[in-house]
């Protein structure tokens, strides 16, 4: 029998980049996606993923946007799509290698003058990202950077106290980028610098980015009220905004999706008194996540920091938690490209975890039938698209996951109450869509009810009131009904929505022979007043 070589994948690798592939197989090119990398989509799979090396197609990796799992070589990108956009090549009867292979071998088999298409626009991507290549590196010195004027984008629109931005746990970590335009471009001023002609000049918030603790600034994200932009050459990759820089790693580390979200977080957990304690770090990734992200968090953290997740409240921060979930789960879960548009598919090994999402699964179902028994047939259609459901085609158990916040919420606390992982780990979330939306509400209700009664130990706020009186009165005749634990501690606080820390009004706390009062002698009741006070005559009042 005649023998013949089979080109190994490495060969394959040096002989097809994965940029014309993904272009064969129905992906397009967004040149107003990536600066630095290319951005490739397909419409048919909504699937976008991310090239790195353009220029060196043998050593060409991609990932899938919002993905840990979905990255690697030109054969991860083969074997990860075997479901989608090379499911003919799929053979049941063949091993996945051998699928791969034969996607391959049959892309190098196309003739020449039908790639030739393919071709020229990969050379004209090549082309475009290797004058990329040649613009200069992040400069730090190019921003001139000063100190945060006392009025600023943050204090005046964004509700930020700046007492919030004088702590020592923030400083440095905002800054002032002023500039001036000529002829259209932008020209940086340092300190009081004026510009040359009388130009306006114009101020950029400017957040800093680090790779590790001691190392050198390695981007900028800029803000303003109409503009938000990361500095030319910035390495989001590897660098993360974050707080309490060059310090021993912390209790926790906070990371969100913006620098302003969290100190909005951090603002409101000082003004309510359910956090004051510096003992935590607030992380921000810039509005993309990736495991190259998680990598950089490791470098602030010890083995005992928990690492919590504050993305924002919509479909793409349940995501973000979803995937940094997977990541570092020790339960071997992986996401795997979906078999449906608007649905994630989440690998689940672990039976323990297969259990409950089943139950999960059984539990929807019936709070469906239970609220909606007569939708219509179309309702019925679309209820099915909001539906978890095992996928019946994998060999490990997998679980589809619709594209939607509340649902993915509820799996991302089945996992964190089931699953195992690498470090602690906690989410938290906004109640609106983000945490600085939160903080514009919580001074609102700090203005109509600024006094509170808080349980510290279980970051709660038990009561709002709107005067001194009316917490006196739920104190002393409601708050023996609520049957709390013995041992339990609340604080009576006082809010200011132009005062970063709350006035402490009085301490209460639960004793087996009834509540144990500690007041401030402005909180006093009036019939204490009245005992330690001395009346005043008539003479005296006049």
């Amino acid at each position: 029998m005649p023998t013949y070589n089979q080109p190994s994948f490495q060969d394959y690798r040096s002989q097809i980049s994965i940029i014309e592939l993904a272009l064969h197989s129905g992906y397009e090119w967004q040149p107003k996606k990536g600066k630095t990398m290319p951005v490739l989509y397909n419409p048919s799979f909504d699937d976008h993923i991310v090239v790195k090396n353009p220029n060196d197609p043998a050593n060409q990796v991609y990932f899938q946007t919002g993905s840990y799992a979905d990255r690697g070589t030109l054969i991860n990108f083969v074997s990860n799509r075997l479901t989608s956009c090379f499911s003919q090549f799929n053979n049941p009867n063949r091993t996945p290698a051998q699928c791969i292979n034969d996607v391959l071998k049959d892309y190098l088999g196309i003739v020449p003058e039908r790639k030739q298409s393919v071709k020229k626009l990969e050379d004209f991507i090549h082309q475009s990202f290797r004058e990329a290549a040649t613009e200069k590196e992040f400069s730090l010195e190019h921003y001139k950077l000063s100190q945060l004027s006392a009025e600023n984008y943050l204090t005046q629109e964004r509700y930020i106290l700046p007492d919030l931005l004088n702590l020592p746990q923030f400083s440095g970590t905002v800054a002032t980028q002023r500039i001036y335009f000529n002829e259209g471009k932008p020209v940086s001023l340092a300190g009081n610098e004026q510009s040359p002609n009388g130009e306006r000049v114009l101020e950029n918030i400017a957040f800093p980015y680090i790779p590790g603790d001691g190392e050198a600034i390695n981007g900028l994200e800029l803000r303003t009220a109409t503009f938000k932009s990361h500095a030319a050459g910035s390495d989001r990759s590897h660098g993360v905004w974050i707080s309490n820089a060059n310090e021993l790693p912390t209790q926790r580390l906070v990371v969100g999706e913006s620098a302003i979200d969290l100190l909005s977080f951090r603002q409101m957990e000082i003004s309510t008194g359910l956090h004051p304690q510096a003992d935590s770090r607030y992380a921000s990734i810039g509005g993309s996540l990736s495991l190259d992200n998680l990598t950089t968090l490791e470098k602030f953290m010890d083995k005992s920091t928990q690492l919590v997740f504050g993305f924002d409240n919509d479909d793409k921060g349940a995501r973000y938690a979803l995937t940094a979930l997977t990541a570092m789960s020790k339960d071997n879960l992986s996401l795997t490209q979906a078999s449906q548009q608007g649905y994630v598919s989440l690998q689940v090994p672990s039976p323990a975890l297969q259990q409950g999402f089943t139950k999960l699964i059984e539990d929807h179902s019936r709070a469906i039938q239970t609220y909606m028994p007569q939708a219509s047939s179309d309702l019925s259609e679309d209820l099915k698209k909001n539906m978890f459901h095992w996928r019946t085609d994998t060999k490990v158990p997998t679980l589809e996951i619709p594209l939607n916040t509340a649902l993915l919420n509820t799996v991302n606390n089945q996992l964190i109450q089931q699953g195992q992982f690498s470090r602690s780990v906690a989410i938290v979330r906004p109640r609106g869509k983000d945490f600085n939306e939160d903080l514009k509400v919580e001074q609102l209700r700090q203005v109509k009810r600024p006094v509170l009664l808080i349980n510290p130990a279980k970051g709660q706020i038990v009561n709002r009131f709107s005067t001194e009186e009316d917490a006196r009165q739920f104190i002393e005749k409601d708050l023996t009904k609520k049957l709390l634990p013995i041992g339990t501690e609340l604080q009576v606080l006082k809010a200011d929505p132009n005062q970063l820390r709350p006035n402490v009004l009085g301490e209460i706390r639960v004793t087996s022979s009834g509540l144990e009062k500690t007041y401030t002698d402005n909180f006093k009741t009036q019939a204490n007043r009245q005992r330690h006070e001395p009346s005043k005559t008539n003479e005296q009042t006049l």
